[in-house]
């Protein structure tokens, strides 16, 4: 019987979200720059792949459901924040369309992915955690928990990373590229 997860949008998202927790489950098998990287390339995949999926009304009261424990993302989160060092805390407004309160809040990029990761996870299983789960159940939360939570993180994370990547190379760069940029004009929007 066919459902509403055999469709191409949630074929996908099924795909690359499990891609995500895979290269977070195994980060210890790569150094944090590559690995960063890669977190870099897949993040806006996976945001991509959220934002398609249709909405849908959940069927039961259990939907969105919570298997990840907080201990369980503790534990995750301290790993990122001590793999990540300086590249840990960056600054961010909270609302950038809110003209009464634009001071820069301190950001943490691990707590972003830890819980980027724990929203995903709990969805995949959700879906594999009953051989009867309710499609529109399992859909229903991985929509809800993008659009509740995980994408603010995604978009925060992805500019932290963008920032951090392009600092972590040209720091590596060789000199000659450093007094090009510079003496290059400013960036006007």
């Amino acid at each position: 019987m066919t459902t509403i997860l055999d469709t191409r949008e949630a074929r996908t998202y099924r795909e690359v979200a499990a891609a995500f927790c895979a290269l977070v489950e195994n980060r210890d098998r790569h150094p944090t720059p590559e690995w960063l990287q890669t977190v870099h390339l897949l993040l806006p995949r996976l945001y991509a792949a959220a934002i398609a999926l249709p909405r849908v009304e959940p069927d039961t009261e259990s939907a969105g459901e919570r298997t990840v424990t907080h201990d369980d993302w503790q534990a995750l989160f301290t790993d990122f924040r001590d793999r990540l060092g300086r590249w840990n805390a960056y600054f961010n407004v909270s609302d950038p369309y809110d003209e009464a309160n634009h001071e820069p809040v301190r950001m943490s990029l691990a707590d972003d992915l830890a819980d980027i990761y724990r929203d995903v996870k709990n969805g995949l299983l959700a879906e594999q955690a009953v051989a009867a789960a309710r499609p529109n159940d399992v859909l229903w939360t991985w929509r809800f928990d993008f659009e509740s939570h995980w994408a603010t993180h995604a978009a925060d994370a992805l500019r932290a990373l963008q920032a951090a990547l392009l600092v972590h190379y040209a720091e590596q760069l060789p000199e000659t590229f450093g007094s090009r940029a510079a003496g290059a004009e400013p960036d006007s929007g």
